[in-house]
């Protein structure tokens, strides 16, 4: 991508830029979620929508693109390693100047992950059924708590933690009741990304589960 101000060119996965006046200027990251639009609006019903008008409306153009599970890259790009395919969906974190990632296959078998992080205990969450992964710090103020029991209810997805039984909102980290009922999870900025991209891009990334 590029910044009409000054025309650096940037990476949208690392969010630095990489040619141009601002090379070697790193954005700040923010965490945000990628959700289906029903998960979004079960958690924020009064949430706002950004709807971008123009060229191709709302219909997705790269649909031939992530349909062929072999092209890789707008111009073609070698999977960097065969660990996992080149398309493998992976929720990426960098933390401590190391990087992990979290592959989509091994989330759908245990959706809820207690893990370390370059020393920082994180919580990764997956939605089953729309293939959503969000990233949390696993601390409340001098706490450190263990999440386990994921479920489904009435549509929104819950679980509780070992050492008072709080239980959670999943996907947003809001507890519903208990001793930290009204406290929100300090949601982690994580990159919902391809492998080959994110091993691209980090190159020394540890691949939880091997």
């Amino acid at each position: 991508m590029y910044d009409r101000e000054t025309g650096s060119l940037w990476s949208h996965v690392t969010g630095r830029a990489i040619r141009g006046p601002l090379a070697g200027t790193a954005l700040t990251v923010l965490p945000a979620v990628h959700l289906t639009w029903r998960e979004w609006r079960q958690l924020h019903p009064r949430g706002r929508v950004l709807v971008k008008e123009g060229r191709g409306g709302s219909r997705n153009v790269y649909d031939e693109y992530f349909s062929d599970p072999h092209r890789l890259g707008i111009f073609g790009t070698p999977n960097p390693d065969a660990i996992l395919p080149g398309k493998e969906f992976v929720v990426g974190l960098v933390l401590g100047g190391q990087a992990v990632a979290y592959p989509f296959r091994r989330l759908s078998k245990q959706p809820l992950v207690n893990d370390d992080a370059s020393g920082v205990p994180v919580l990764v969450v997956f939605s089953q059924t729309d293939a959503s992964a969000v990233v949390f710090s696993r601390r409340v103020g001098n706490d450190l708590l263990t999440f386990t029991g994921l479920e489904q209810k009435a549509g929104v997805w819950q679980m509780r933690d070992r050492e008072t039984g709080s239980l959670w909102r999943a996907l947003d980290g809001v507890a519903l009741t208990g001793r930290y009922r009204g406290k929100r999870l300090d949601l982690l900025p994580a990159t919902r990304a391809f492998w080959f991209a994110w091993k691209g891009f980090h190159p020394t990334t540890r691949v939880w589960g091997e």
